[in-house]
C-alpha cells in the first residue's frame, strides 16, 4: 500500500474534532494542534509519542512511516503508549484498590511489552533499552552538530539511524529500585539504584543521576506516556514533541493545562513539559495523512 492510499477509518467523533482543527491558522508558537498537512519539522532532535489506542489500528506502522517520510527530522525518539494493556491494570486497580505507586510502576514495567510489539512491527527502529544507550545516541547527535575536531567527540561512533524506539527504563526508573551487583570475588549484594554511581562507568552514572533526580512525575494515574514523553524530551534535549493521537483538540483548547482539563493529555503533562519545547498534537487517523 502506498502512502497516498491510506485513508481514515469511519470515526464520526474524530471527524468532529477534525472539522474544528482544519480552520486553525493561528496556532501559538509553542503549542500547536495540527492535522497532517501544514506541519513542518523544526528541530534536530524530536520526541514522538504514539498513543496506545492507535496500536489497534492495523496500518499504524505504515501511517507513521509515511508521516515521517513527509516530515523528516535528523533524529526521532519514539515512545509507545500502553493502550489496552494499561487499561486492564486500571480495571484491576478500580476493583482491588492497589497502592498508587504499585499501579504506577506496574504500568511502567508493562510499557516494555508495547515497546516490543512496536519493535516487531517497526523492525527498522532499533530499541534503546538502557540509559547508557540513550546517552550514547544523544552524544553522537551532539558530536555530529559540533565543530569538526571537537576533542569531546574523538571517540564518537556515528550511526546512520535517525529513528529509534525508546524503552521507558532508558530514561525513567524507580528511584527505590534495587539492583543485584555481582563480583567475581564477593557474594552478590543488593544496592539501591542511586548507589550505582560508585560502581558504574561515568556514562552510566550520569545517566542514572540525570534521569531520576528531581523528576516531577507523580507515581499515580496522573502520569501516563504523555508526560513520560515530555520528560523524555527534557532528557534528550529535544526541541520538539509530537503526540500522535486519534483525535484533534478543539481550537478552544490551546495550552497543556487546557488539554489536561479536557482529558486530551494527562494531569502531569504541563509540569513535565519544558517551556522551550514545541508541542504538536497530530491526528494519525486524519484522512489526508500524507498531504
Amino acid at each position: 500500500m502506498s502512502c497516498r492510499d491510506i485513508r481514515a477509518p469511519a470515526l464520526p467523533s474524530v471527524r468532529s474534532f477534525m472539522s474544528l482543527a482544519s480552520t486553525d491558522g493561528k496556532a501559538g508558537a509553542r503549542i500547536k494542534t495540527l492535522h497532517h498537512h501544514g506541519y513542518q519539522a523544526m528541530s534536530t532532535v524530536r520526541v514522538l509519542k504514539l498513543g496506545g489506542s492507535l496500536l489497534l489500528l492495523s496500518d499504524w506502522p505504515q501511517r507513521l512511516r509515511c508521516w515521517l517520510s513527509a516530515h523528516p527530522a535528523p533524529l526521532n525518539f519514539l515512545l509507545v503508549g500502553g493502550g489496552e494493556i494499561i487499561e486492564s491494570v486500571r480495571h484491576l486497580d478500580a476493583q482491588h484498590h492497589f497502592p498508587a505507586s504499585f499501579s504506577h510502576w506496574l504500568c511502567i514495567d508493562l510499557l516494555s511489552a508495547t515497546a516490543r510489539i512496536a519493535g516487531q512491527l517497526l523492525p527498522e527502529f532499533p530499541l534503546i533499552a538502557t540509559p547508557a544507550e540513550l546517552q550514547q545516541i544523544v552524544r553522537q547527535r551532539r558530536c555530529a552538530e559540533s565543530p569538526t575536531g571537537s576533542t569531546s567527540c574523538t571517540n564518537a561512533d556515528p550511526k546512520n539511524n535517525s529513528n529509534y524506539l525508546v524503552g521507558v527504563s532508558s530514561f525513567y526508573q524507580n528511584p527505590s529500585a534495587q539492583l543485584a551487583v555481582v563480583s567475581p570475588t564477593q557474594p552478590a549484594r543488593i544496592l539501591p539504584a542511586k548507589a550505582i554511581s560508585q560502581i558504574a562507568s561515568p556514562l552510566d552514572s550520569m545517566a542514572v543521576e540525570n534521569f531520576t533526580e528531581n523528576c516531577p512525575l507523580p507515581e499515580n494515574w496522573d502520569t501516563t506516556t504523555d508526560s513520560l514523553a515530555a520528560w523524555l524530551a527534557r532528557v534528550v534535549g529535544a526541541q520538539e514533541l509530537v503526540l500522535f493521537k486519534s483525535m484533534t483538540p478543539s481550537l478552544k483548547y490551546t495550552t497543556p493545562r487546557d488539554w489536561a482539563e479536557q482529558g486530551i493529555v494527562d494531569a502531569a503533562f504541563a509540569d513535565a513539559l519544558l517551556g522551550s519545547v514545541s508541542v504538536q498534537i497530530v491526528n494519525l487517523l486524519f484522512e489526508n495523512v500524507m498531504s
